[in-house]
């Protein structure tokens, strides 16, 4: 993926899909009745001041099981919550911020019969207030928007999310930047971690008049 320079000093608030956060490929629009599905992961994230931190987040969207091959999907939205954990928190208000907000890339890959697709998914995280010590950083809101996708023969594919790149600016009550600026987290799945948040049945688009075989 194209990312901007890294600054060694990284990462308020893995989240995504990303996709998370965060990403995904939605089919609806009259192609199946969309299944709710949720996926669960646990990133380890460089902070500014604290250095690298576990951040949990879970990615939800409503994703239809099947999609007919050769129809286009219709783009899609997933929202993602985060939490980074008390030691965010901390290293927000050593330097006087109230808010933060950003954005990233989430790596998805979509993959089937003749198909191992990776995406670069655009992630947005709009202002959330800064708790104060003792509580975690939760950032909710969060939104992905994946493309359209179409798939070219029938079969089972699955949608992974596997990676993250955020850029933060946490912000005074004024409204303008920290001493930190804006910075860069490039988070990495935890091991063990999974990775799928949804299955998607191509099928076989059938000729207008023609039966299947099992209805005849």
């Amino acid at each position: 993926m194209n990312r901007i320079s890294k600054k060694g000093a990284t990462g308020i608030a893995a989240v995504a899909t990303t996709g998370l956060v965060v990403a995904g490929m939605a089919l609806s629009g009259g192609v199946a009745s969309a299944d709710p599905v949720e996926l669960a992961q646990a990133y380890d994230c460089p902070y500014p001041l604290i250095g690298v931190q576990p951040t949990k987040i879970v990615i939800k969207s409503d994703i239809p099981p099947q999609l007919p091959v050769g129809q286009p999907s219709p783009e899609f939205q997933i929202t993602v919550d985060a939490d980074a954990g008390l030691k965010a928190t901390e290293g927000l208000n050593i330097v006087g911020a109230k808010t933060i907000e950003g954005e990233g890339v989430s790596n998805v890959k979509l993959t089937g019969p003749g198909l191992d697709l990776p995406l670069d998914v655009p992630v947005t995280i709009p202002s959330n207030p800064v708790p104060a010590n003792g509580s975690p950083l939760v950032l909710k809101g969060i939104t992905a928007k994946a493309p359209s996708i179409t798939v070219a023969q029938p079969g089972t594919y699955t949608v992974d999310v596997t990676d993250l790149f955020l850029k933060m600016t946490p912000k005074k009550a004024d409204g303008t930047p920290t001493g930190l600026g804006t910075f860069e987290s490039d988070c990495t799945l935890q091991q063990g971690q999974p990775t799928k948040l949804a299955t998607i049945e191509g099928t076989a688009a059938q000729v207008e008049g023609v039966r299947p075989d099992s209805e005849r």
